[in-house]
């Protein structure tokens, strides 16, 4: 709510991601688990920017080597008090 007043508004972060579902912060970075890949944002004054991927090739049930046998496509994260995501 803008300025506490008003009714709650909806708005969009982060749009054209796969099966989104783990979210943590570390400070002013924004974690973010696909199906495949956990992302980091830079994140600042309800805005994400400077995406970068920091764990990539995650399986999914597209995973050709695991020929549909996996469906866990939803990931977690967290991040440790040393940082470790």
């Amino acid at each position: 709510r803008p300025g506490g007043d008003g009714p709650p508004e909806e708005s969009v972060l982060l749009d054209g991601l796969d099966e989104p579902h783990g979210l943590a912060f570390d400070g002013s970075t924004l974690y973010v688990a696909q199906s495949d890949q956990v992302d980091a944002y830079d994140y600042g004054a309800g805005a994400a920017t400077n995406p970068r991927t920091v764990a990539g090739g995650l399986p999914d049930d597209r995973s050709p080597d695991l020929r549909g046998a996996y469906s866990h496509v939803l990931k977690s994260v967290a991040v440790g008090p040393d940082g470790a995501v």
